[in-house]
Parts: C-alpha cells; structure tokens; sequence
C-alpha cells in the first residue's frame, strides 16, 4: 500500500514538472 502511494505520488511529480517545462518553453518562445 505505501508502495502504491509512491508510484502516485511520483507520477504526480512527473505530471508538474512536465507542466513547468512546458510552461517556461512557451515563455520562452514569447521571449524570443
């Protein structure tokens, strides 16, 4: 069980630093 809370955990994280990078990659490209 906590294993799983891991795994979910560490997906969530996945997903926000997908949404960072994308997000400094548009900020980016309006910069440039």
């Amino acid at each position: 069980m906590r294993d799983g809370g891991v795994l979910q955990f560490k997906e969530v994280i996945a997903s926000v630093e997908s949404i960072v990078h994308h997000y400094e990659f548009a900020c980016f490209s309006v910069m440039v």
